[in-house]
């Protein structure tokens, strides 16, 4: 399972590691674990796939959306 810590400055992922029964604590005064887990990254499907390869654009964001890591380009954002 994985956990991921959120920005204490915006609201994106800035970290993601192995659940460690961390969920709420500071992440180097930076972020917060946050309280619930995963089991996989996401990763780019569908038309956001053929986005990023058609403008070979390698870059994306794992942002918290409604309590869900989802990954999002920064043209998105």
């Amino acid at each position: 399972m994985y956990r991921c810590v959120k920005s204490n400055e915006s609201n994106g992922v800035i970290a993601i590691g192995i659940d460690e029964n961390q969920g709420g604590q500071d992440y180097n005064g930076i972020g917060t674990w946050q309280d619930f887990t995963f089991s996989e990254i996401p990763q780019p499907t569908g038309d956001l796939l053929t986005y990023i390869n058609d403008n070979e654009y390698q870059g994306s964001i794992l942002k918290v959306v409604d309590g869900a890591v989802v990954l999002k380009t920064i043209e998105e954002l």
